[in-house]
């Protein structure tokens, strides 16, 4: 299966769409080291000098449907809104998601910030009937699953 990586566009009329920008090949990403090793694949992200925030839109049954490197930002931190995920997660028709970011420190440990991120989100994606799957965050060599750790249910 091939997934493919979005960007945002505005047409004419100022509404946003999705463009295609490149094609991945991904199987379903039913536990958070395939998503490790897939972000990695396509973004090399446990080797970037500024931080990153993606997403990775999917079905119902996890199988991808669309990637989006959404923020990045500072070496400690990139800012992202609900507002940027939610509209690139229903234009994408996606039913769930997996949040995933970088520490390009090489420490996969959450901050008190991503915490409060995850808790966001995961009320924001509820709301509008989509399944928050996971918030990984990548390091050099090691992840973190906030639903592996049981900080997400």
């Amino acid at each position: 299966m091939k997934v493919k990586e979005y960007i945002t566009k505005l047409n004419d009329q100022k509404n946003t769409y999705l463009a295609e920008v490149g094609e991945y090949p991904c199987r379903c990403l039913d536990n958070p080291k395939k998503c490790f090793d897939f972000i990695n694949a396509v973004y090399d992200a446990n080797h970037l000098s500024e931080e990153h925030f993606y997403v990775i839109a999917t079905d119902m049954k996890s199988n991808p449907i669309g990637i989006f490197d959404v923020a990045h930002g500072a070496t400690d931190g990139s800012y992202v809104q609900p507002r940027e995920i939610l509209i690139r997660l229903l234009l994408c028709g996606a039913s769930a998601a997996f949040l995933v970011h970088n520490h390009p420190s090489g420490d996969p440990k959450p901050s008190s910030d991503d915490f409060e991120t995850t808790t966001k989100f995961k009320a924001a994606f509820q709301l509008i009937g989509l399944k928050l799957l996971d918030h990984i965050v990548v390091g050099k060599e090691t992840f973190y699953s906030f639903r592996q750790n049981h900080k997400l249910r």
